[in-house]
């Protein structure tokens, strides 16, 4: 399930290149759901219109899967992502686990990430701690598992009132907590990988390593992204208009 939200500077390109890369290299999923908004050459999908109604990208992510969860059929369990996740290397869906990269913070180095960001971290910890859920970061660029039964049993309890945090609260790192506190999967460590700059493709190949997929700051297309993007995934998918 893709969350698109209605900021995208570059036509939606990032979604665009993520099909593609899912396409390319990805098995172990069935049918793509895109919660938010339809870009005109999106085709096959299916789609679930959500505006963006809050100035708050954790809330409205939120409120993206809650929609999802109660307006659709969607699957038992499902992955969640955003658009601009690229998988380089091939996975398997079917496979995947709760990636986490360390405890969820207390400090943040200056100017490390956002404000707004780093306040809807340090209040995610905050807010499992004393729900009694272990508290791990799983705030990762690539797909992250959901379950819809544990979104509807947890709903009141935890989903609904992280909205009433300014910035949000972290969804995937909610999840991660319900679904190992249910003995559902074991965490499993992932580096994360998202990347504003890079001086070629050469070195982008070696700042993702062996990682399976990354993910990119907007600044990431003023160092020739899409060019490079549409070399490794030059083939329209399925779900693109001709």
């Amino acid at each position: 399930m893709y969350i698109v939200g209605s900021g995208s500077k570059h036509n939606d390109v990032e979604l665009r290149y993520s099909l593609r890369s899912i396409e390319q290299n990805c098995k172990g999923y069935d049918r793509v759901f895109v919660v938010g908004r339809k870009p005109a050459w999106l085709t096959g999908v299916e789609f679930i219109p959500c505006d963006d109604v809050y100035d708050c990208t954790h809330k409205n992510m939120m409120r993206k899967i809650l929609v999802a969860c109660h307006q659709s059929d969607i699957s038992e369990d499902f992955v969640m992502q955003g658009d601009d996740h690229f998988y380089i290397k091939p996975y398997d869906f079917s496979l995947v686990q709760p990636y986490e990269k360390g405890e969820l913070p207390t400090k943040f180095k200056e100017h490390e990430i956002a404000p707004n960001y780093r306040t809807s971290l340090i209040q995610t910890r905050d807010f499992l701690i004393s729900h009694g859920l272990p508290f791990r970061n799983a705030s990762q660029h690539c797909g992250q598992p959901f379950r819809k039964s544990l979104v509807f049993r947890y709903e009141e309890e935890l989903f609904i009132p992280a909205f009433a945090f300014p910035y949000g609260l972290e969804s995937s790192s909610i999840m991660a907590a319900i679904l190992v506190h249910e003995g559902v999967y074991e965490y499993t460590y992932r580096h994360d990988c998202k990347f504003s700059h890079f001086n070629n493709e050469q070195h982008l190949l070696e700042r993702i390593g062996d990682d399976f997929c990354f993910s990119i700051y907007d600044r990431a297309f003023e160092f020739g992204l899409e060019n490079i993007l549409n070399k490794w995934f030059p083939q329209k998918s399925k779900w693109e208009r001709d």
